[in-house]
């Protein structure tokens, strides 16, 4: 059922990089690119050579949409959660103790040189598999005995659970690939691992203000609570007709520019629509437990049902 009142007014859709150098001074592919639309001031991208130069970005352009009391869907492309936990067990949810895990393990500098292939190598070994896994991918000189190059074989099998390939929303949106990728075509799993304890300072820095959906928001039609910025996994691929259009009447602009331009467009044009409350509520697709699985372990990705 569509619903006539829009339930934001500002779109900020993030294409992020887990490079382990600044990314080139004149605006490039495969860097950090951040998309906004806010009002009905028209859709700006912004170009980040650095995680730090992007985040401070992120910080300052939310406290201001707070500020101003603006609704906001911030969409980050890269999984926001896995099919089992990492780090270890504690009080909070699942995901929450992932988020916190990586947070105290990742580093990351001002040039961008971080140690996500070496947390990744340590968690498989943490993880007491059958074969060195879960995470895999990486470049020659970071393979160790832990951490390969190639794909192990899933499911993977541990003493307290199975790990499958793919979480519930990977399998509902074909295209998609596994947030333990991390080298390739494709992947995004360096991505997650560079830029989860990022959105962990958001969390942090403004309490309650900033939700990650739909862990914190439940599945619902409206994801607000007392949130003003509501985080969400988003995936390029359901633009990428859209993104290819233009590429082709504009081929010299740049792939991850047009890509976070689209989504903002995609997303206003739903919301204006009303069809995009639809996108936040529980997918038909899941039962009960798989509901429950998903807010307190796996998330779920804008645009599955």
């Amino acid at each position: 059922m569509a619903h006539t009142v829009p339930i934001f007014d500002t779109y900020c859709f993030v294409d992020w990089s887990a490079t382990s150098k600044p990314s080139p001074a004149k605006p490039s592919a495969d860097a950090i690119w951040v998309g906004i639309q806010s009002g009905r001031s028209p859709a700006t991208a912004h170009y980040f050579r650095t995680r730090w130069n992007a985040f401070a970005f992120l910080r300052s352009a939310f406290s201001h949409f707070m500020n101003e009391g603006r609704k906001v869907l911030a969409g980050f492309d890269f999984p926001l959660a896995y099919s089992h936990p990492l780090g270890k067990e504690s009080k909070g949810l699942p995901w929450e103790n992932t988020w916190k895990y990586l947070s105290s393990k990742i580093t990351d500098d001002a040039r961008n040189a971080n140690n996500r292939f070496q947390v990744a190598s340590s968690i498989n070994c943490n993880l007491k598999l059958d074969s060195p896994g879960p995470f895999w991918g990486c470049p020659a000189s970071c393979e160790t005995v832990h951490l390969r190059r190639t794909s192990p074989s899933f499911p993977m099998n541990s003493v307290k659970a199975i790990l499958p390939r793919l979480r519930s929303a990977e399998l509902a949106l074909p295209g998609t690939q596994e947030a333990w990728k991390l080298l390739g075509i494709g992947s995004a799993g360096s991505q997650a691992l560079a830029g989860i304890p990022y959105l962990q300072k958001l969390r942090l820095e403004f309490p309650k203000r900033v939700q990650v959906w739909p862990m914190e928001t439940g599945f619902a039609s409206n994801p607000f609570k007392d949130a003003s910025i509501v985080i969400v996994e988003a995936w390029p691929g359901i633009i990428s007709q859209k993104v290819a259009q233009q590429l082709q009447a504009n081929p010299d602009w740049i792939r991850d520019q047009v890509q976070v331009l689209q989504m903002c467009a995609w997303a206003k044009a739903e919301d204006l629509a009303g069809n995009l409350a639809d996108y936040f509520e529980k997918p038909k697709s899941l039962n009960q437990t798989e509901v429950e699985r998903c807010l307190k372990l796996e998330g779920w990705i804008l645009g599955a049902k």
